[in-house]
């Protein structure tokens, strides 16, 4: 899992296999859920373009494989 405001490694990470959940939590505490990826997709990119921090939490809705890449 990542959560939102981490400082995260300069990596981009691919669903090989189950399904993630992006979520956004406002101010007050309520969380949205953005999108649900499921495997053949790429996530957090904007870590790599912006300031390393996640702009979001990510959480594995079932077991995962997660591919990183440098």
């Amino acid at each position: 899992m990542l959560h939102e405001g981490d400082r995260l490694p300069a990596k981009l990470f691919a669903v090989l296999g189950g399904r993630i959940e992006i979520k956004k939590t406002a101010a007050t505490g309520k969380e949205t859920i953005l999108r649900m990826l499921p495997a053949g997709e790429l996530f957090a990119a904007p870590v790599l373009f912006g300031d390393g921090v996640a702009p979001v939490t990510v959480v594995a809705e079932q077991d995962c494989q997660i591919l990183t890449i440098d």
